[in-house]
């Protein structure tokens, strides 16, 4: 496994943007994002955001899988969600809870996530570094979204990809990210844009199997710090591991990002993509005929003939993706 390339802050990186080739920017300060470097701390976040309800994910288990809907999702304020976290870091670990929140939308099934529709403090404190505004503002791309992102120390978040390009910004707290190439989605299993194989961040090598196994030697990881900005780009399936910090003297510990999603123009995306997951228009029709009008044609066919008819289309789907 490859680790994630770090570039300096002042190179263009506009063909790495235009190539998807995910890399990381360190040593941003509170000049270049905001204040939120030095203020987005748990004890004054759930003093602010204090009273404001928002939907969180709940679970039994550290690794939260969407596959499996391992978890449930529960209304509560942001002074809750913090004392939740500080509580469940006090149990065994058999006594736990696991909590992860990620922002919507004003709206939360019509309208994408923003700073301000979660706190007006929020978009007042943070901003996005010169050069990559500057660059956005350069190119055919248009923000879609900025969410905000809580998780407690242990949580893993489920291997997933999204349908657009974006940066990640981390605020508090680190991350271990690996980040799979778009050509590996078959290897990861992915329903929809999410895996089903839990722990990806932290595999046992031992007990993977062999395409798993293929999927992470073209891998990349990379290990994010305050003040580090990471480009993920569209179709990179990607697994978070929140870490543990190394100072033991917080009460609560978290890891606090923002995510800033960004729309290439010339991709026909799904009119809804409220939350930036759904696959560009050409690639769910490809879909919706596989799971159609293939499936039907398969149906016709007795069973031995439907394994050769599926192999059959594995296989030159696969010729199509090795000689790109």
């Amino acid at each position: 496994m490859r680790e994630v390339p770090s570039i300096p802050r002042d190179s263009d990186f506009r063909d790495l943007i235009k190539d998807s080739i995910p890399f990381k920017i360190s040593g941003y300060t509170s000049d270049d994002l905001g204040s939120c470097l030095e203020e987005w701390k748990p004890e004054r976040l759930s003093s602010i955001l204090s009273e404001r309800r928002v939907s969180v994910h709940v679970s039994s288990e550290p690794n939260l899988n969407f596959v499996a809907k391992n978890f449930k999702y529960e209304y509560m304020t942001f002074s809750d969600l913090f004392w939740r976290i500080k509580e469940s870091q006090k149990c065994l670990n058999g006594d736990r809870e696991y909590l992860y929140y990620r922002s919507l939308g004003e709206r939360p099934r019509k309208d994408p996530s923003n700073l301000s529709s979660v706190h007006p403090y929020l978009e007042e404190t943070f901003k996005l570094p010169a050069e990559i505004s500057r660059i956005l503002d350069d190119s055919s791309s248009s923000i879609h979204s900025t969410v905000f992102r809580i998780s407690q120390p242990g949580v893993e978040l489920w291997t997933h990809y999204d349908a657009l390009d974006n940066f990640l910004v981390q605020i508090h707290g680190s991350k271990l990210v690996i980040l799979f190439p778009p050509s590996t989605l078959h290897k990861l299993s992915i329903t929809d844009t999410s895996s089903p194989y839990r722990n990806i961040c932290k595999l046992d090598m031992d007990s993977a199997n062999s395409e798993l196994l293929s999927a992470y030697k073209l891998a990349y990881k990379t290990v994010l710090n305050p003040g580090d900005v990471l480009f993920i780009p569209a179709a990179w399936s990607h697994g978070i591991h929140s870490l543990f910090p190394e100072d033991d003297s917080e009460e609560i510990k978290t890891c606090i990002s923002v995510n800033l999603f960004f729309s290439d123009g010339q991709v026909e995306y799904a009119s809804k993509n409220v939350y930036g997951n759904e696959d560009p228009a050409p690639m769910k029709r490809a879909c919706d005929l596989l799971q159609k009008d293939f499936l039907n044609l398969s149906l016709q066919l007795p069973v031995h003939l439907q394994k050769a008819f599926w192999s059959k289309v594995a296989s030159i789907s696969l010729q199509y993706l090795n000689n790109l």
